[in-house]
């Protein structure tokens, strides 16, 4: 696995422990984890479009 999976995994663990205990309001924890999914989801695009040309990845 890489590097930035083990670390989405851990954050998400986080968050999952921060929810059950109630640490924080529930949702402020939830609404701030919504920057973060929408990061992942652009790296993990960029890295799968990495290699291919401009007219490919279109």
């Amino acid at each position: 696995m890489s590097v930035l999976a083990d670390l989405w995994d851990r954050i998400l663990f986080d968050y999952i422990v921060a929810y059950r205990d109630e640490l924080k309001d529930r949702a402020k924890l939830m609404n701030s984890l919504v920057p973060l999914y929408y990061l992942r989801r652009t790296l993990g695009y960029v890295n799968e479009i990495r290699d291919m040309e401009t007219k490919e990845a279109e």
